[in-house]
């Protein structure tokens, strides 16, 4: 599984509607509104990856959340875990 954290800085007023469907969109398993300068944090997980894919699928799913703060700029912050 690959995971990370996307800093989403919305329109004025699109926050809490962000949050709220991210509940719809599969990979988006948390979200919750931030004080500035950022106005959400969620977390996304890739969890099936197949060798070549794991760059088109997290970039779907960061599109898919962009298009929900309607022209968001987004800071992506992948997880890393040392084992």
């Amino acid at each position: 599984m690959i995971a990370a954290y996307v800093l989403i800085y919305t329109q004025v007023g699109t926050a809490a509607a962000v949050v709220a469907a991210r509940r719809d969109m599969p990979g988006v398993p948390d979200a919750a509104s931030l004080a500035r300068p950022y106005d959400v944090i969620v977390r996304v997980e890739i969890v099936r990856v197949e060798a070549g894919n794991v760059d088109v699928q997290a970039r779907l799913v960061v599109c898919r959340i962009q298009a929900l703060g309607r022209g968001a700029r987004t800071i992506t912050c992948p997880i890393i875990v040392s084992q």
